[in-house]
């Protein structure tokens, strides 16, 4: 084959080729990507938490806790609605903790925390958070100048619960 003729076969390659793209594009239907944020939820550990003279042992978890460990906070599937998730926190004993809410993936209410202020003066606090809508979420808790922030994936509740 010759060089001229291996330049029309190219040409009338691409030319068939961009007929057909250009005919595909007008019968195709409409494509509109959907873009949506892939939630990367934070990896609990197993570790054990400081004991606590006026609870029992907390157990080796799972766990999220930040880099000091002076803050952590039980892992467990978790629910949006009304219901609510008991979760159980190890704390700087003294000090409160704030834990505020936000969902990475689109709009939402804040979290809602459900706490009992009896708890103030231990190294623990257990308490309710209440996700209004499901998604991806991220948690902050903080105690004193030290801070904990963890993603979550919370689901929707199952039917009937």
């Amino acid at each position: 084959m010759t060089c001229r003729e291996i330049a029309g076969a190219l040409t009338l390659t691409v030319v068939w080729f961009g007929v057909t793209v250009s005919a595909l594009a007008q019968t195709a239907p409409e494509f509109v990507p959907e873009f949506k944020l892939l939630c990367h939820p934070t990896e609990p550990v197993r570790d054990v938490p400081p004991d606590d003279p006026s609870a029992d042992p907390f157990g080796n978890g799972p766990w999220y806790l930040n880099e000091d460990r002076s803050i952590w906070a039980a892992w467990q599937p978790l629910v949006s609605g009304k219901a609510g998730n008991r979760i159980m926190w190890i704390k700087p004993p003294g000090l409160k903790i704030r834990i505020t809410g936000r969902r990475l993936d689109g709009e939402a209410p804040p979290l809602e925390v459900e706490r009992n202020a009896a708890y103030l003066s231990k190294g623990f606090e257990p308490n309710r958070l209440h996700f209004p809508v499901p998604g991806c979420w991220e948690v902050t808790a903080t105690s004193g100048e030290e801070e904990l922030v963890f993603v979550v994936e919370v689901k929707a509740p199952r039917e009937g619960s």
